[in-house]
């Protein structure tokens, strides 16, 4: 499975939408077999869930990310795994163990919508 991680740094982006980068992993067999860091594209609505598809991401891993957000990733077919805080190394490990849980989505500001 391709995961996006929305990064900043080493560490989780506190919200996707201002994530300064994706890391796309793809893991299989409880292994990784790749990693790539990918910068993220302007932020404008609905573009960020067309970027992940378009490299490839089967589920998306988030800090913050609000309702609309979540829809719509969810019409790009896309899972979302929210509310996760701490080092990429440690959420990728997480991943490669199946014990990532979803965090809720830990946006507590309005986005207008």
């Amino acid at each position: 499975m391709k995961y996006a991680i929305a990064a900043d740094g080493s560490q989780m982006a506190g919200h996707f939408g201002h994530a300064p980068s994706f890391i796309v992993v793809d893991i299989r067999n409880g292994k990784t077999v790749s990693r790539q860091e990918f910068p993220s594209p302007p932020h404008a609505p609905g573009r960020i869930p067309a970027f992940v598809k378009e490299l490839g991401a089967d589920c998306v891993v988030v800090g913050g990310i609000g309702g609309q957000a979540k829809a719509l990733f969810s019409q790009q077919e896309i899972e979302q795994i929210c509310g996760i805080t701490g080092s990429i190394d440690d959420v990728i490990a997480a991943l490669e163990a199946g014990t990532l849980e979803d965090g809720g989505d830990l946006c507590d500001h309005s986005h207008g919508h």
